[in-house]
């Protein structure tokens, strides 16, 4: 999901490409989320977002996160989980999501972990015999 479409979801919606199902063999839900940016007001200006304040951002942006993802799913952090000027830390946001949290830290993740597990940029992910190659900014391949 990107952060757009936490923004956009109703509540209870699930996004899940058409005839997928993104689940493991066990039956927990794998989410992959880069940029949320909890805190950053002017990233509500800077994308033309429908709130008034980044307390109802933050809030919505939970809500919606909670909402869709159960305790035991997993969930791959892109990076950017906060920003701006006397933002909370990660670990505060960590909290308050629910599932198994990993996190390439990105270029504003510059708070100490300790409520995720932290995973190199550049990690690959294996899935349905598919690689995935998980980093926070991207890049052109270079063949």
């Amino acid at each position: 999901m990107i952060m757009n479409e936490f923004y956009d979801m109703k509540e209870n919606e699930v996004l899940v490409p058409e005839g997928k199902e993104q689940t493991d063999a066990k039956g927990v839900k794998i989410f992959l989320v880069s940029d949320m940016h909890f805190d950053h007001e002017n990233i509500i200006k800077y994308c033309n977002s429908p709130f008034k304040s980044k307390d109802e951002m933050n809030n919505v942006m939970i809500g919606n996160w909670n909402s869709v993802v159960g305790n035991s799913d997993t969930i791959y952090i892109l990076g950017d989980v906060t920003f701006g000027r006397g933002h909370k830390p990660i670990d505060y946001w960590m909290d308050k999501l629910k599932g198994n949290k990993f996190l390439i830290k990105g270029n504003h993740d510059k708070d100490k972990l300790i409520k995720a597990t932290k995973i190199a940029n550049e990690t690959i992910l294996e899935y349905s015999g598919w690689k995935f190659l998980l980093m926070h900014e991207p890049k052109r391949p270079t063949n």
